[in-house]
């Protein structure tokens, strides 16, 4: 289908693109966002189509495809408006596929984001009558900001229609190509000095900050599981099934009332954001599990900030690492206050392209001989106007996040803020964490925010780390060992090496060196590993270039289909 503008993915997109490309099939729709919206009564099928078609025809993102084999970068390309394909599942018995059927598809088939729009919507209906829309969107085009402005839209038409008057919606301010433009526009020392600061917080992360707990393992037998959780305006259904290959993970959650007020009050006596308050519990609490004094977490940051970016309706947020260092047995003081700071830091340099940051740790682990491992993500979420649904302390644990385990972080802590409590998540995989050291994890994290609620205590750092009740931490010896590599194939390295400088545009490439080190860039990767697929070689996935190994190394690990 021809297009009617392009442009380089913005930076926002970056994280969500690779990421995607990263996932193995089957797991990829762990980052679909879902969302039910009721209809009002007096709405037809008609009018719910073409209140779609007005919002596709109103935004680009909605009607836009990425093609990751465009030179020199992947390119996010826009199609001329037409209509949305609405599916239609009938809560009457009348022999097709119900709603929950249809709406599992819709939202546990990955996206061919080379061919399809990254907006799938269902009509259910009840007697013909449609009652409610439920829409999939592919994550790298829509974030929580992107999905409140959809559905403010959407119920404006919506209430438009059924009234028969003018809907009143702004004029659109910018689209994605125009906030691509301004990023492609952003003064070259701003930008340097943003990755400068990615550069030295690399310097700073430990290589692998669970190695003493790590316990590799192979994959369990379990039963298929629904995807990740849903952001939506109501209850929606689950996601696709996964097969049950892959590694073993744990979903632990603890939900409290009392946790809003505590860390509201902390945040306010040491002038910071309740964010700060959670990371030091985070930090403390993962210190004394680790036995490590730096511990490294990615913060999932918006870069929804003042100015003209603020409006376009995209994926605009992505992990930044921040590096906190506990040495010197602090008080929780001066672990909020460290962490703070670090947390400022951070936020003042996150509006960067991902990749150049993924690069700089390429980089680092090459200089220390080895691979820096993922830290794990913690993302903030607010739940205005909703319930956490209970009254009291209560810890569960939740289904196997299977899809998630497949994304090659370690951990991943959300905490959710309700109007009425906090819960706090935590997915980890087995070979870091068991479930019941995540259940004390959990339970120590909430013990040391409420021995803080009134001021009167500032525990130090041994009585903090002996809340959780961990049991000893090991010493494993180091680094894990290498998977064994195969003899040296001639033919592999010249495929690999030949792929690398072709899609990189480079003269030469040195072997020995690692994937960035020899000049390759994190953006073009799903390219290489597309194009040797397509020459005839497997055992390499996308994140694999990312490492400290140099080339000659992956190219030993690499198998001729066939």
């Amino acid at each position: 289908m021809p297009e009617v503008r392009s442009s380089e993915l913005c930076w926002g997109q970056r994280y969500h693109w690779l990421r995607y490309h990263q996932v193995p099939p089957g797991a990829r729709h762990d980052a679909h966002i879902v969302a039910n919206c009721p209809l009002p009564e007096g709405l037809s099928l008609s009018r719910l189509r073409a209140v779609l078609d007005h919002l596709v025809l109103r935004h680009e993102t909605l009607r836009t495809v990425y093609d990751a084999d465009a030179l020199p970068w992947p390119r996010q390309r826009v199609q001329p408006p037409g209509p949305l394909p609405l599916r239609v599942a009938s809560t009457d018995a009348d022999g097709t596929a119900g709603p929950a059927a249809v709406v599992a598809e819709l939202a546990g088939t990955e996206f061919d984001m080379a061919t399809e729009w990254p907006m799938r919507a269902c009509a259910v209906t009840t007697g013909g009558v449609p009652v409610r829309l439920v829409v999939v969107f592919n994550h790298v085009a829509f974030d929580d900001g992107s999905l409140e402005v959809f559905k403010g839209e959407f119920e404006e038409l919506l209430t438009a229609a059924v009234a028969g008057r003018p809907a009143r919606l702004p004029a659109v301010a910018h689209q994605p190509t125009d906030l691509a433009a301004l990023e492609a526009a952003r003064p070259a020392a701003e930008r340097e000095a943003a990755l400068r600061h990615w550069r030295e917080e690399a310097a700073r992360v430990p290589a692998d900050q669970f190695a003493r707990r790590r316990v590799p393992r192979g994959a369990g037998e379990r039963p298929t599981a629904s995807g990740g959780p849903a952001q939506s305006c109501g209850p929606a259904e689950p996601g696709g099934q996964v097969d049950s290959g892959g590694p073993v993970a744990y979903g632990v959650s603890l939900t409290s009332p009392e946790l809003l007020p505590v860390v509201r009050e902390i945040a306010a006596r040491h002038a910071v954001w309740p964010s700060a308050v959670h990371l030091a519990a985070y930090a403390v609490t993962m210190a004394a599990y680790c036995g490590e004094e730096r511990i490294a977490l990615r913060q999932l940051t918006s870069h929804r900030g003042a100015g003209p970016r603020t409006s376009a309706l995209t994926c605009m947020f992505s992990p930044a690492l921040v590096c906190v260092d506990l040495g010197g047995t602090p008080r929780f003081s001066e672990v909020v206050r460290r962490v703070a700071e670090r947390a400022r830091l951070a936020q003042q340099h996150a509006y960067a392209a991902y990749d150049e940051v993924i690069e700089a740790l390429a980089l680092e682990g090459e200089r220390r001989g080895r691979t820096l491992r993922a830290a794990p993500e913690v993302n903030f979420l607010t739940h205005a106007g909703r319930s956490c649904g209970s009254r009291r302390e209560r810890l569960v644990r939740n289904a196997e996040p299977v899809a998630w385990a497949r994304s090659a972080t370690d951990a991943y802590l959300r905490v959710h803020e309700w109007d009425d409590g906090v819960t706090v998540a935590l997915d980890c995989l087995a070979e870091v964490m068991e479930a019941s050291d995540a259940e004390r994890f959990l339970r120590g994290y909430a013990r040391l925010l409420q021995a803080h609620r009134d001021g009167t205590a500032d525990l130090d750092f041994a009585a903090m780390t002996a809340l959780p009740g961990f049991p000893p931490v090991p010493d494993r010896g180091g680094a894990p060992a290498d998977p064994p590599e195969r003899p040296d194939d001639p033919a592999s390295l010249t495929a690999l090496t030949g792929v690398v400088a072709r899609v990189n545009g480079l003269a030469s490439v040195d072997a020995g060196r690692g994937y960035t080190g020899a000049g390759g860039r994190v953006l073009r990767l799903p390219r290489v590993a597309a194009e040797l697929r397509a020459a005839g070689w497997t055992g390499l996935e996308v994140s694999d270039f990312t490492g400290a190994r140099p080339l000659a190394a992956l190219a030993r690990r690499m198998v001729p289909v066939g």
